[in-house]
């Protein structure tokens, strides 16, 4: 089975490092918007250099998943450190 990852946003989307609303102790993390909702870039997991999944042959722009979510987790590309491009993979 062939996969492959899809883009879902037109343009990059910006780090912020804003005050959040619901937990004090989340102010000024690192996150972005998607989809109407807030993910913190703690939340990822990098792909690459990373000992607990070795060699998973992920494409070079894919930086990063999401750690908590096992079914159809969120793949990010970081942007010089101030952008996200947001992916999912799909069966090619």
């Amino acid at each position: 089975m062939a996969y492959e990852f899809v883009k879902l946003n037109d343009e990059p989307i910006e780090i912020e490092y804003v005050p959040d609303e619901h937990e004090e102790e989340n102010d000024f993390k690192p996150s972005f918007w998607f989809n109407n909702r807030r993910y913190f870039l703690e939340n990822f997991v990098r792909t690459h250099n990373n000992p607990w999944i070795g060699d998973a042959g992920f494409p070079e722009e894919i930086h990063a998943y999401e750690a908590d979510t096992y079914w159809r987790p969120l793949f990010i590309e970081l942007i010089d450190d101030s952008a996200v491009n947001v992916y999912e993979e799909r069966e090619a």
